[in-house]
């Protein structure tokens, strides 16, 4: 891991990479965001990219 309060003068933009945070196992006959970037109504308050970054 980096100090990012060290690399922010040198940094132009950051580029953040989302992966899967969902599996089927909710109900597979459902469609369902595979990485929500904000919290969802009905979900687990932390399932989400703002609050894994946080």
């Amino acid at each position: 891991y980096y100090d990012a309060r060290l690399l922010t003068p040198n940094l132009e933009a950051i580029h953040l990479m989302t992966f899967d945070q969902k599996t089927s196992e909710r109900n597979p006959k459902e469609a369902d965001y595979p990485a929500p970037i904000y919290e969802s109504y009905g979900r687990i308050p932390q399932d989400n990219i703002d609050a894994s970054v946080r």
